[in-house]
Order: structure tokens, then C-alpha cells, then sequence
């Protein structure tokens, strides 16, 4: 990578980082989700408030599907159509980044419409603590304890200098005997890649352990290109379920 693509905190211009928003209507758990109404407005409406409120000064929700794009251009909210065959978000990221040019692009997940803007200021922030970036991944120490179990959640193992070595839908890391000090840290929805990196992703073949935990970062690290880990303070409620959908209900109702 060129040195003028790397990403900097003092002095960054606030074009360097492209906020997208994958949205996917046919979710295997919960079929139309982005447009699920929450508090009288779509997800995908309070998602892209979310990041409105953000430092992020341009950002676009991907789609692939008409209605949701029709409902976006209701509320002002800009958006484009990705092809129906990307197979995760990264890869709709991955097809923006063929349209339009950013030094840098920011997936941010379309079911998390409580996403704390803050968190997505500290992710950036968080990349001046690298010389270059290809893919930094987002994550949060788990406290609530049920989620270590819980297959919707994907766990990560991080190495001793940052890097993000495995994750998985089980808890990992395994602690053989019982320790006080054991943490479990989660992958949260804010990736942040190169240009660079996403014109290389979809082309990298897919290794079985992406297939059977289903998690798209293995393809990354199955292919050795190292995600290091950005460690945040905030967690967020991602929409899976028809549960969580009823706790994001409730939380945004109040706020209301």
C-alpha cells in the first residue's frame, strides 16, 4: 500500500473513509429485516441516523433489492443496487468499492439500528495505531456472560500483537482450568478496509472453515492476510431474530 493511503488521525480528511452500509433483504432468520418497522421508520432508516450522527462524512447503503432501495431514497438516504449474488457484506462493500473510489470503506452492519455513533468514531480513530491498514476488525469484551454460548455471536482469538487469528460461532479461546481473569471478546459490525484489500476479497477462494462456521472473516485469514483486532468500548444489538427485533423495539419505543 502507498504510503498516501494510509489512514491518520491528525489532519484526516474526512473524504478518506467511506461509510457502507450492506443491506440484504433475504435473511435466512429474518426475511426483510432492513425494512422491519421500528418505532414508525424502517431499520434501515435508524441505522443510517445512526451514522449521520457519526464523524463519517460521506456514506451509502448497498443493497440488493428495490424495495429497500426505494424506502432509503423515501427518507433521503443515499443507496445503491449490489448484485444479488455477493455471497456476505464484505463482498457488497468489496463491489462499491468498484463504483465508488475512497481510500478507505467502512462496513457497517444494516441490523444494527441502536449502533452507538461513538463507536464508530473510535473505530477510525483506533487506526492510528497502525502504520497500514488492510482490514481492522471491531470488537468488544463480552459481559454478558449468556452470549458466550450463544452461535449468533461470533467469538474472536486475538494474538499478542493485535491480530485477530480465528473466530467462531463456539467460545473460543478454550480455557482448560478454571481462571478468574479468562475474557471473551466479540466480533462486532464495523469493519474497516483498504481499497486495496477489497479489490483483492472477492477474488480469494473460500477454504472450509468459512463454509462450516459460516463466518466470512475466515476466507481472510484462510488466505493469510492479517485482520488486526480494534478493541472498543461500546457493544451493540444485532438484529438476528425475531427476539432481538422485539428487544430493539422496546429500547428504541422509549427513546421515542
Amino acid at each position: 500500500m502507498e504510503k498516501s493511503c494510509i489512514l491518520m488521525v491528525d489532519g484526516m480528511h474526512p473524504n478518506e473513509v467511506l461509510g457502507v452500509i450492506p443491506a440484504r433483504y433475504n435473511s435466512t432468520r429474518l426475511p426483510g429485516k432492513p425494512l422491519k418497522i421500528i418505532a414508525g421508520k424502517p431499520m434501515i432508516y435508524w441505522v443510517a441516523k445512526q451514522v449521520e450522527h457519526s464523524d463519517i462524512k460521506k456514506y451509502i447503503v448497498a443493497t440488493d433489492d428495490q424495495r429497500i432501495l426505494e424506502e432509503c431514497l423515501k427518507y433521503h438516504i443515499p443507496a445503491v443496487i449490489t448484485s444479488g449474488e455477493c455471497k456476505n457484506g464484505t463482498e457488497r462493500v468489496a463491489e462499491v468499492a468498484t463504483k465508488i473510489k475512497s481510500n478507505f470503506y467502512l462496513n457497517i452492519q444494516g441490523d444494527e439500528p441502536c449502533i452507538n455513533p461513538l463507536s464508530i468514531n473510535q473505530m477510525i480513530n483506533s487506526s492510528n495505531n497502525y502504520e497500514k491498514i488492510e482490514y481492522l476488525q471491531g470488537v468488544t469484551l463480552i459481559k454478558d456472560l449468556d452470549q458466550i454460548h450463544d452461535p449468533s455471536v461470533v467469538k474472536v482469538a486475538i494474538n499478542n500483537v493485535g491480530e485477530i487469528i480465528y473466530l467462531s460461532r463456539a467460545p473460543i479461546p478454550f480455557f482448560k482450568t478454571a481462571r478468574s481473569e479468562k475474557k471473551y471478546f466479540k466480533c462486532l459490525g464495523l469493519y474497516l478496509y483498504s481499497r486495496e484489500f477489497l479489490l483483492r476479497y472477492k477474488n480469494l477462494p473460500m477454504h472450509v472453515n468459512e463454509k462450516v462456521e459460516e463466518i466470512e472473516q475466515l476466507r481472510v485469514i484462510e488466505n493469510k492476510i492479517p485482520i488486526q483486532a480494534a478493541v472498543l468500548d461500546y457493544d451493540s444489538l444485532s438484529v438476528d431474530t425475531k427476539e432481538d427485533l422485539s428487544k430493539v423495539r422496546k429500547l428504541l419505543n422509549k427513546e421515542k
